[in-house]
């Protein structure tokens, strides 16, 4: 985890729905994060590469461009390819949660809709490389 001129981790949320994002920008705060948001892929790229987060929170259906389209463009970047990606999505359930160990880095898939005790767990696994 890298220091920050706040000294808390600093996570970015990439979701396309506003309220969700709301809500997670809300309750990461009150958990003690720094939290930046953008609400589709290319900004959330752009933040990324900016800000060089501790951990990426992001959605994987997204208009214009997928979350794993985004993950993939910070792969290829050599400041932004060993953030640990969290992937929230409702396209699997939570029992096919996983770990996706791959070529572009180790990422972590969440059923949504959430449960914010698993995900503040999982955010601080991989805070300590455990992703």
């Amino acid at each position: 985890m890298s220091e920050k001129a706040s000294g808390l981790p600093k996570l970015l949320v990439v979701d396309d729905d506003d309220a969700f994002r709301a809500f997670l920008e809300e309750l990461l705060s009150r958990s003690q994060y720094e939290v930046l948001t953008a609400a589709n892929g290319k900004d959330g790229i752009s933040l990324a590469m900016q800000e060089i987060p501790d951990l990426i929170i992001l959605d994987v259906m997204m208009p214009d461009m997928s979350g794993g389209m985004a993950a993939h463009y910070l792969s290829e970047n050599i400041s932004t390819q060993s953030i640990p990606i969290i992937f929230l999505t409702s396209i699997i359930s939570e029992d096919q949660e996983m770990i996706v160990d791959n070529r572009e880095g180790n990422y972590q898939f969440l059923a949504k809709p959430i449960r914010v005790e698993h995900l503040l767990e999982e955010i601080q696994k991989c805070l300590k490389g455990n992703c």
